[in-house]
């Protein structure tokens, strides 16, 4: 609320303290002067609506402004997501391949070396054919030299127990 001073009263008053009437006037010109730049540097109303609607103003720009950032940096985020998602599906498909390859690697090695042991058990197989073979001989030969020599030996037991 804007008190404006009373001149006259202050005027009154000054002189029953004792001042004179030029001191009075003069401490009173001097008191309007204080109020008046006092009162210059005040806001009013008016001054604090307007301020008030343009700080709306601005908060609305600003606004405006992070929303439209917000959306920027929704749509960069899409943009990088695609980016990686793509990257990760390039990384992947590379994975698959040289997982393939290593598969295909490990199947041929392994088909190699399945081959070799069929092939070195085979060796193995025939030779142990060959020597139980040789050992049959060997024990048909010793069967039959062994009847062979038993049949000598009857032989002469009966020509000796017969004469």
């Amino acid at each position: 609320m804007l008190v404006m001073l009373d001149t006259f009263k202050t005027v009154k008053n000054l002189r029953n303290a004792g001042f004179s009437e030029e001191q009075a006037k003069s401490l009173t010109d001097a008191l309007i002067e204080i109020q008046a730049a006092s009162l210059e540097h005040l806001a009013t109303k008016t001054d604090l609506m307007l301020t008030t609607n343009e700080l709306k103003s601005e908060i609305s720009e600003v606004e405006v402004n992070v929303r439209g950032e917000i959306a920027n940096v929704r749509e960069e985020m899409a943009r990088l997501e695609g980016r990686v998602n793509t990257k990760l599906s390039e990384m992947e498909g590379k994975f698959d391949k040289k997982f393939a390859e290593m598969e295909g690697k490990f199947d041929k090695r392994f088909a190699e070396m399945e081959g070799r042991f069929d092939k070195k058990f085979a060796e193995m197989e025939g030779k142990i054919d060959s020597k139980i073979s040789d050992a049959k001989s060997d024990i048909i030969k010793w069967v039959a030299a062994m009847l062979v020599a038993q049949s000598a030996v009857i032989a002469a037991l009966v020509r000796l127990l017969s004469h």
